[in-house]
């Protein structure tokens, strides 16, 4: 079983580090007293499209196919930007997935909690 990260409150974690291609970034735990949570997704200069999906599963080391959105779909990537997506609630796993692959550039996702 591979090592797993624990998302504690306050502490940010990158979930994907200047990346471009299609792919799931860091899978981490969530403990369970951390509810409120943010994901702030960074285009770097000359993004011209691409996009991320929030998921969720219940333990990191899931298969794909039992991964499912969290916020509303996917979130494109905009360049020179910082997006932050908050939203609230009980979450065994989080992870951040490129699910179309950026064009012109890379993203950068990170995620805190509390």
């Amino acid at each position: 079983m591979a090592n797993t990260t624990a998302a504690q409150p306050g502490v940010p974690i990158t979930l994907q580090n200047a990346q471009s291609a299609t792919g799931n970034g860091l899978a981490i735990a969530i403990v369970p007293t951390v509810r409120n949570h943010n994901v702030f997704i960074i285009g770097s200069a000359g993004v011209a499209s691409g996009k991320v999906t929030i998921e969720t599963a219940d333990n990191p080391q899931a298969a794909d196919a039992n991964w499912s959105q969290v916020v509303g779909g996917e979130i494109a990537v905009v360049a020179d930007t910082q997006i932050s997506v908050p939203f609230t609630g009980m979450y065994p796993a989080l992870r951040v997935r490129i699910s179309t692959v950026l064009v012109g550039g890379t993203v950068t996702v990170k995620y805190e909690g509390a």
